[in-house]
């Protein structure tokens, strides 16, 4: 895992391009896994939005991860909408198309009432409804073993100040060690389709034919007549 600069926007060829460290990127996933606990007292579990973006090449960039805070005393909101107005932001800030919201337990109210919250906020954000069937430990194992092993999984400089790679370092697959930030990352990294190269390999008869689109120029012989 290594840091990365921010992102940069711009055009080329008359579409929107977005990269980050010059490298373009194309998709994103943002998944929030919700509690109503801040976390911070090491016992309750954190309510976590991830965003994590991928290139052409299926290389994982975690742009940005937030544990909510919990609601201030005094304050005119419920604990679910002062969790959905940190959401909004978060989408709004990164110019997120979707936000997909885990609904096991107490999520299954939060979409819409993020909707509302969005919708007051002017944002044409998508919401996507998503339910985990599996242990926290089977779907961590199976979203980053292989990224991270690959060197797959690149972070933005801000992740380093979060506890996401205390949790990283500590986790278990028993269970043991905190999990709610690798579980918001794990699902959007599950949500993400496998990507291959855009180049061909070489081989013994040379390159191979690159089919994706964006690949090379091919020139086919036909027997057609004018």
């Amino acid at each position: 895992m290594c840091v990365q600069p921010v992102d940069r926007a711009g055009e080329g060829n008359g579409e929107s391009l977005l990269t980050i460290g010059g490298v373009r990127m194309v998709s994103v996933a943002c998944c929030w896994d919700p509690a109503f606990g801040a976390g911070s007292d090491g016992r309750r579990d954190g309510s976590v939005v991830a965003a994590l973006f991928c290139d052409g090449d299926g290389t994982y960039w975690l742009h940005r991860i937030c544990w909510l805070p919990a609601a201030p005393a005094g304050s005119r909101d419920d604990v679910a909408t002062w969790q959905c107005r940190h959401v909004a932001a978060f989408v709004r800030d990164l110019h997120l198309p979707a936000i997909r919201v885990e609904i096991n337990g107490l999520g299954r109210f939060l979409p819409s009432l993020l909707r509302k919250v969005l919708a007051d906020d002017n944002l044409p954000v998508a919401v996507l409804e998503y339910t985990s069937h599996r242990s926290k430990a089977e779907r961590i194992l199976e979203a980053l073993d292989a990224p991270l092993a690959a060197g797959r999984l690149k972070a933005h400089r801000s992740v380093l100040q979060t506890p996401f790679l205390t949790e990283l370092r500590d986790w278990r697959p028993d269970g043991r060690g905190h999990d709610d930030g690798l579980d918001a990352v794990a699902a959007c990294l599950l949500a993400e389709p496998v990507r291959l190269r855009r180049h061909g390999v070489s081989g013994p008869a040379g390159p191979s034919p690159v089919w994706q689109r964006g690949g090379a120029a091919w020139t086919a012989c036909t027997d057609f007549s004018v």
